[in-house]
């Protein structure tokens, strides 16, 4: 066999390996495998037709494949981390519409043209662009993200420009951890999510503090103060809703202000309570002038708990009084 000859055997022997090792593959796999051999700017799920026709002849299980990969290219759009096409997601082009002013218009101008349906995603690696999706899609799932995921999930909301209501729930979840999260991880956030997470506390917190240490405080939600704190309400009227508003806790750690206030939230039990945490709870309710059965239930369960005189005597002077008297009608408490 001369050489011609030898090297167009080799030649015909190669393509049917290749050919038969394509069969074989799914249309996700065949696509990471046309990657590995210098097809570097094909994205995973990007139509595949003409590569398949070049490798193996066509049967009918390959043009159903295939077809279905069209209609999946023709109802969604390949979204994917500006920095790497090989890794994306397919997302329906109606729910991309619908909820993303960023890339309507894109949308719009490549119906017109029949352009490529590929749409780079900023710098967001692709973890981050499908959490954001999937939030989008389904926001019960909210109250489960961490707050790394929250902050994630929020910038590229903005980078996309979702529908207000739709940012407004991933803030207002971020809102509910905010005591819990120091200022350097909220810089993370985008600037201009930082304002809107900022306005939107204005309209739904109050922050409140140890008298004399301003910068030792926590923030609590204006609904709970309203309903639970008589002695704020007549302070609060004299403010306007939008404005950052601060209250001075004269006497009280801010330990003892979340404290109570985690209690009037219903996040933990009083019964939980060790002798010195319900003291310090009755002592900082009495001050706020909380609704009586608040108070009641924490005097109820120092009573239960026969707590040692000694401890007792750290109680305010009203709540001694209140104690004493609760003691007279065990039916109530």
């Amino acid at each position: 066999m001369n050489t011609k000859n030898t090297a167009l055997f080799i030649f015909l022997m190669l393509t049917n390996v290749v050919s038969m090792h394509a069969m074989r593959l799914s249309e996700q796999e065949l696509a990471a495998e046309l990657q590995k051999n210098n097809y570097s700017g094909m994205p995973l799920l990007i139509d595949t037709k003409p590569l398949y026709d070049k490798l193996y002849r066509t049967s009918e299980e390959q043009r159903t494949e295939q077809d279905a990969l069209k209609d999946l290219q023709q109802e969604h759009y390949y979204v994917h981390a500006t920095n790497d096409q090989t890794n994306g997601i397919w997302v329906n082009k109606k729910f991309l519409k619908k909820n993303y002013g960023t890339l309507k218009n894109m949308i719009t101008d490549w119906e017109k043209t029949q352009e490529s349906k590929i749409i780079p995603i900023g710098v967001f690696p692709i973890e981050v662009i499908s959490l954001g999706f999937s939030v989008l899609d389904n926001d019960s799932m909210v109250p489960y993200l961490s707050f790394t995921e929250l902050i994630n999930v929020a910038n590229i909301f903005n980078f996309l420009d979702t529908p207000a209501d739709k940012m407004e729930t991933v803030l207002k979840m971020m809102l509910a951890n905010l005591n819990k999260v120091p200022d350097e991880t909220l810089k993370k956030l985008n600037p201009d999510v930082q304002k809107s997470l900022k306005d939107l506390r204005c309209r739904m917190q109050y922050y409140l503090y140890t008298q004399g240490d301003p910068f030792n405080g926590i923030w609590v939600d204006k609904k709970l103060i309203k309903e639970n704190c008589e002695v704020l309400k007549n302070v609060i009227a004299d403010f306007v809703e939008t404005q950052e508003i601060r209250f001075p806790i004269s006497l009280f750690s801010t330990a003892i202000i979340q404290l109570g206030f985690n209690i009037l939230a219903n996040d933990i039990t009083v019964s939980d309570l060790s002798f010195t945490e319900l003291i310090d709870v009755a002592n900082i309710f009495n001050y706020l002038e909380v609704p009586i059965d608040k108070m009641r239930t924490v005097l109820g369960i120092i009573l239960i708990n026969k707590i040692p005189d000694q401890e007792l005597k750290k109680l305010n002077p009203d709540v001694q009084k209140s104690l004493k008297k609760m003691q007279c009608e065990p039916w109530k408490y």
